[in-house]
């Protein structure tokens, strides 16, 4: 692999809080991060794949981001909760236009922006059927990922993930 793009909300986040979607929403305008940062306050320490996790793969591959969520709300999440991952590409919903998944547009854009040509090198990892077909659209691979499971089935995924570049 050369490069691994994740969606953000559910699969590197644990965003599954219905009060989170109007706040999502509501940030295509920055002035409202106060609220974002107001329901994280009170939400605590969100679940997400650990930071180490991604380190560990960034030293073998580009990671990338391919969201529909709006740039602001994208770059604050990551920027939260990732302060020390580098990502090669972050692509959001105003990336795309009317372009929204199930359509490839976005993975093929953050595979442009790493510099990557070919579609077999690259995961996209996602949690909803039309993550899966625009990974299969673009000629990516596909893993799914899902919160909603045992903690050591959570652990068996991360396993795996890491050892997509054994060390």
């Amino acid at each position: 692999m050369d490069l691994i793009i994740f969606d953000l909300d559910n699969t590197l986040i644990k965003t599954d809080y219905p009060e989170l979607d109007p706040i999502r929403r509501s940030l295509r305008n920055e002035n409202n991060l106060p609220v974002l940062r107001d329901f994280l306050g009170k939400c605590g320490n969100l679940t997400r794949i650990p930071e180490k996790t991604l380190k560990n793969l960034n030293e073998k591959c580009s990671l990338a981001v391919f969201s529909g969520a709006p740039r602001c709300y994208v770059n604050y999440m990551l920027s939260h909760y990732y302060p020390n991952i580098e990502f090669s590409a972050v692509i959001c919903y105003e990336d795309v236009g009317r372009m929204y998944k199930p359509s490839p547009c976005g993975i093929i854009k953050a595979m442009k922006n790493c510099g990557t040509t070919s579609p077999e090198k690259v995961i996209y990892i996602g949690d909803d059927y039309r993550d899966r077909i625009a990974a299969a659209s673009a000629g990516c691979r596909y893993m799914h990922w899902n919160w909603y499971k045992t903690e050591n089935e959570i652990n068996c995924k991360l396993n795996t993930l890491e050892q997509l570049y054994p060390k």
